[in-house]
């Protein structure tokens, strides 16, 4: 029997896998250059959007027409104008505000319906009607002249005021009585009125229950006349920004009249013959209308010196009287106030 060379004994495992990996690595190729850096991609700008994307996106262009209309469909319908036309001549064509007097008010008080009464939101934006505004507007002009405060304590107690000097009717000057805007007290919130016409713009004519007349945008204006027990004391403004404080406009008062006609003569013997030296330069040199001159005074302010000095006595008779009128007004207004807070109690309303 033949012999069998013995086999070699079996290399552990680990040792033959250590020869493998050395074989290999022997017959590797030899190393490639270095790798590339990698290329960065710029991402592409993202797909339009689409039309309804953008319609929603964006408010539609006519949005706010959309809001003002609706503002004024809302208000137009419930003013005073539209609801009773006979009652007061609205602005119309003219674009000027109509003026109510308070007998137009205390009529469209008893005429209105429910839900004619409006009250002023919080944070309102109503403002008085300017002066230059009103019509009738002999005594309470913007176009004033040497503003001053009044001297009289009866109109002074008003507080903001000032006296002024306007042509009147006869080129003669007048005396006038102008808003202080800088002291005129703020439009009270939740004020109960009714809406006396609105215009193209939303913008309203806003009169209070006690006869005052105010602008206001119409986001100012809630619906219903409030609690009463929310109401601000009536005439926050004494008169003014109401409309123009005129005698012809609120009738006859012989005080007042008077005091008028003695202030005129006053500036016609004192002023009417320095105004002549004015316009002639017929003034003496070194005088003092000569030396105001040279300083470039207006024609006004120069009045203003002179009748001031020499009609004292009447401009304080003037102011007293004017005064009369405005107390008067007054007590009016609050006897109209009211009226219209009986008005509205007779619907249910206002508790």
């Amino acid at each position: 029997m033949a012999s069998v060379d013995p086999q070699p004994p079996a290399l552990p495992t680990a040792i033959r896998m250590l020869f493998a990996a050395l074989a290999l690595a022997a017959c590797a190729s030899p190393p490639s250059e270095p790798a590339k850096p990698p290329t960065v991609a710029i991402p592409s700008p993202p797909p339009p959007p689409t039309a309804s994307a953008e319609a929603s996106a964006a408010p539609a262009p006519d949005a706010a027409k959309n809001a003002l209309d609706a503002e004024i469909a809302r208000l137009r319908p419930i003013s005073v104008c539209v609801r009773f036309p006979d009652l007061v001549t609205c602005s119309g064509a003219t674009g000027e505000p109509s003026i109510p007097t308070l007998a137009d008010v205390l009529a469209a008080v008893l005429r209105a319906t429910p839900d004619m009464f409006v009250h002023l939101a919080k944070g309102n934006s109503a403002g008085p009607v300017r002066p230059y505004h009103l019509t009738d507007a002999g005594h309470f002009n913007v176009l004033t002249e040497d503003p001053q405060p009044p001297t009289a304590a009866p109109l002074a107690k008003y507080g903001h005021v000032l006296l002024g000097w306007g042509w009147g009717e006869d080129d003669s000057i007048i005396m006038t009585v102008n808003l202080n805007e800088e002291s005129s007290p703020p439009v009270p919130d939740l004020m109960p009125g009714l809406v006396w016409e609105v215009g193209g713009d939303g913008g309203a004519t806003f009169v209070s229950l006690d006869g005052g007349m105010y602008g206001v945008g119409s986001e100012s204006i809630e619906p219903g006349a409030g609690p009463t027990a929310s109401w601000p004391a009536p005439v926050p403004d004494p008169a003014f920004g109401t409309m123009a404080m005129t005698q012809r406009g609120y009738g006859s008062s012989p005080s007042f009249d008077k005091a008028q006609k003695d202030f005129l003569a006053c500036v016609k013997r004192t002023w009417d013959p320095v105004a002549k030296k004015l316009d002639d330069n017929s003034y003496a040199k070194g005088s003092e209308l000569a030396k105001l001159v040279a300083q470039q005074i207006g024609s006004f302010a120069i009045a203003g010196i002179f009748v001031r000095r020499a009609c004292k006595k009447q401009i304080d008779g003037w102011q007293t009287a004017f005064a009369g009128v405005i107390d008067g007004r007054k007590q009016a207004r609050v006897a109209l106030h009211e009226k219209a807070r009986a008005r509205v109690a007779s619907f249910g309303e206002g508790k």
